[in-house]
């Protein structure tokens, strides 16, 4: 399998990492260039925990101009610098001329916590020539990211096991296109094959495990796990903490208001 390019932010020192979610766990180490899969279920190095609740989704899109923010972002950037709250971080994903994509991270005494869309993200962006998608069923939620090429990258949170309707609302005008491939985890057989009946384009398992380097003994054990793409949130979670913490962001124009409602 290819490696996949490790961008280290300036300062990280670590080397070995691991990422859960629920009862999974992978560990992931640097080799050369790329990121290896060290283990399975067995805590290797720092944790970070992929979670799902309403509290914990920190995905929040802000336009560019600061004197337009919304109310939530500029909270939520308050709350970023109140020490009883947690250490807090958050990522600039991506952008267009009209509105900037955050993810953020919140520090617990319990180690790294990261919403459950950031760590999705964290293990699945990567670009395309084509329009693409990831539809990952959770515990409590299902999740869906859409990326077109020069556009926007779009996050829907569907509250609990995701029928076939719900998913093509979401997916909009792009469950009509024929070079969309949507990467599909954790689904029921019968919702992925009424989504292969309804979408246009193509439906893929999700293979978080394709951009790392595996040691031959451990795809065994992939291939006898019956849900791999169950590892994917685990996996965006090891990911984040390899590369290391991002630079706080300015405080926006708004900073005051939210700083006056916190008092």
């Amino acid at each position: 399998m290819p490696a996949m390019a490790a961008s280290a932010s300036a300062g990280t020192a670590l080397d070995i990492a691991t990422g859960c979610v629920g009862p999974l766990s992978v560990s992931l180490r640097r080799k050369g260039d790329g990121l290896e899969l060290l283990a399975l279920d067995r805590p290797a190095g720092p944790t970070a925990a992929a979670v799902d609740d309403d509290a914990s989704a920190f995905v929040y899109w802000a336009p560019r101009r600061a004197v337009a923010r919304y109310s939530d972002w500029a909270a939520f950037e308050q709350s970023c610098r109140i020490k009883s709250m947690g250490h807090s971080r958050v990522w600039r994903i991506a952008e267009d001329a009209e509105r900037v994509c955050f993810l953020g991270q919140l520090t617990t005494s319990a180690g790294p916590r990261l919403p459950m869309a950031a760590a999705l993200w964290r293990g699945w962006a990567r670009p395309w020539a084509a329009p693409r998608g990831l539809l990952w069923q959770g515990t409590d939620a299902t999740h869906l990211w859409l990326r077109v090429p020069g556009g926007f990258p779009r996050h829907a949170r569907i509250t609990g096991p995701a029928d076939c309707e719900a998913v093509l609302v979401e997916l909009g005008d792009l469950g009509r296109r024929r070079d969309l491939t949507l990467e599909v985890g954790g689904l029921s057989l019968e919702l992925e094959a009424d989504l292969a009946e309804r979408v246009a384009g193509s439906i893929l398992p999700v293979e978080p495990f394709a951009r790392l380097l595996v040691p031959r003994s451990l795809q065994e054990a992939l291939c006898d796990h019956p849900d791999p793409s169950a590892y994917l949130p685990a996996v965006g979670a090891a990911i984040t903490l390899l590369e290391g913490p991002p630079a706080p962001l300015s405080p926006c124009a708004s900073y005051p208001a939210a700083a006056a409602d916190a008092s």
